[in-house]
């Protein structure tokens, strides 16, 4: 018996704000997503480095692989981003981007 998958196309017409929003949503994603890979190379960085030094494995800085971990480091590296806080004191990065755009607005 064979499968059949179903995908369907769906075409937005998102409203002005909405634009605002979903462009918002998009680069602070990308800028979320770039950090994350920031600390899991850094971390990768610092095991190859302890790794030349002999260390042992167990003792190896551990690179934060979950979702839980990297939201960890997240926070702690950005506690005023957290939701419900004054967004002006958020880090040049987390600032609001017009829909369509790469800059901060």
């Amino acid at each position: 018996m064979s499968r059949t998958r179903q995908g369907f196309r769906v075409e937005l017409s998102p409203t002005a704000e909405q634009k605002t929003v979903m462009g918002r949503h998009a680069g602070l994603s990308r800028v979320v997503e770039n950090f994350c890979l920031d600390r899991i190379k850094a971390a990768f960085g610092q095991r190859k480095a302890e790794e030349s030094y002999d260390i042992p494995a167990d003792q190896l800085t551990r690179v934060p692989w979950t979702a839980v971990d990297l939201e960890r480091l997240w926070r702690q590296a950005h506690p005023s981003c957290i939701r419900g806080s004054a967004r002006r004191d958020c880090p040049p990065g987390c600032r609001r981007r017009p829909a369509g755009s790469g800059r901060p607005g």
